[in-house]
């Protein structure tokens, strides 16, 4: 009789608490960032290539691992490999899906760079972009990788997180919050997507004319030297959020019209109006970014 109660008790313990940890609005967010990932066509000429030219240690020919420098680090293309094997191997429509050697050849390509954790001096590599491209993978791969793949991946992407420096206030703070939140969602870490979907939102907001972020006016201000970045990071940051805005919509993550209206705003009356006709932007907007390749203003 104990026996039959201490089962049941057990049973019924697991049913409600695996009804506390289902989320349908984390798995249809999870799947619809997947599907966004597996979106791109295959180039499957090109992956093929990288799995004849991959070294036996995981490196490919061509690619400096030794220079890290900001100007350098040319280790991006491994991890821009990465994602195209990645992409080739899980795509539906790809000849190359389930692909025993091609599978093969991702899991020795990420072990290659997981026992060497390449880390560039420009930090914006080690806090945004590895991490991005890394959590793509994860994305995509899923549970097609080892748990040990998976634990030490997931150590490089946590780089970008709500504490990181580059975390601070100004224009890459939702690009990084943002990255964090999809390991959340691959995780199906509940607590934490909720606690960074709601710091997303908070950073709809004025300043004050000594912070970084949007001003009064409506411009943008990436550091507190009064520059004016409306069209170069405070794009970047507007960006960020319509991404998160249009994705939580519809599910109980959505975003308040309060802060879909004040991005309205800033965009109609920061941005727009800073752009000649609307399309041509005033050169004092773009900062630094004046001086890039196929900049927004000449390029």
């Amino acid at each position: 009789m104990k026996r039959t109660f201490f089962i049941t008790f057990a049973f019924v313990v697991f049913i409600y608490t695996a009804k506390a940890n289902t989320n349908p609005d984390i798995e249809f967010l999870r799947k619809n960032f997947i599907s966004e990932l597996l979106a791109p066509p295959v180039n499957e000429t090109f992956v093929r290539n990288l799995c004849v030219s991959l070294k036996p240690d995981g490196s490919w020919p061509g690619i400096d691992y030794v220079d890290t420098s900001r100007i350098a680090f040319q280790h991006t293309r491994h991890l821009t490999n990465l994602s195209q094997m990645s992409l080739a191997y899980k795509k539906k429509e790809s000849k190359l899906k389930s692909n025993k050697e091609l599978k093969k050849a991702i899991s020795l390509s990420l072990d290659f760079w997981l026992k060497h954790d390449f880390i560039c001096e420009n930090w914006w590599n080690n806090e945004i972009g590895t991490p991005m491209a890394l959590t793509s993978v994860l994305l995509i791969m899923d549970t097609d990788l080892t748990k040990e793949q998976i634990n030490k991946t997931s150590a490089i992407t946590f780089r970008a997180n709500i504490n990181a420096w580059g975390a601070r206030p100004g224009g890459d703070r939702i690009k990084i919050i943002g990255i964090q939140a999809k390991n959340a969602l691959y995780k199906r870490d509940i607590a934490q997507f909720e606690m960074l979907i709601k710091e997303i939102e908070s950073e709809i907001k004025f300043v004050s004319n000594t912070e970084r972020g949007m001003q009064q006016d409506y411009s943008f201000h990436h550091r507190t030297d009064r520059v004016n970045n409306t069209l170069s990071y405070g794009a970047d940051y507007a960006e960020a959020f319509a991404e998160w805005a249009a994705k939580v919509a519809g599910t109980r993550y959505q975003f308040s019209e309060k802060s879909l209206q004040h991005l309205t705003d800033y965009y109609l009356d920061g941005m727009c109006k800073q752009m000649a006709f609307g399309k041509f932007a005033a050169p004092g907007t773009d900062n630094r970014d004046i001086a890039r390749p196929k900049s927004r203003l000449f390029g």
